[in-house]
């Protein structure tokens, strides 16, 4: 299902502040692997909303804490190799933050 477009407002405006995103123990592993920061990925999440690229919403289903809430879901090609990327917007404090699930190469 394509995100809707207030979603991708919303991430767009958090990819943003990358000093503000978080990672989770997946994705900080993922990121090691290929030597990518928060930076990065929020660099690569502007750039795919700004192409008009889509943008997929999935519901979690292995998260522990983030069963049946949303995430959203990027390939967007970093360094020649396609990537899957998932992230999802922590809204239960303030301000909301943008949460990287994982950050791997696309099967």
């Amino acid at each position: 299902m394509n995100a809707k477009p207030d979603t991708i407002a919303r991430l767009r405006r958090l990819a943003e502040k990358p000093e503000a995103a978080r990672r989770s123990p997946q994705a900080f592993s993922d990121m090691q692997v290929r030597r990518l920061t928060i930076p990065d990925v929020c660099d690569e999440i502007i750039d795919w909303i700004d192409a008009g690229k889509e943008v997929t919403q999935i519901i979690q289903n292995r998260n522990k804490g983030h069963v049946g809430r949303p995430a959203w879901v990027i390939k967007p090609v970093i360094h020649g190799l396609i990537f899957y990327v998932k992230v999802t917007i922590e809204d239960r404090g303030v301000p909301e933050e943008l949460l990287i699930i994982s950050v791997h190469l696309d099967r």
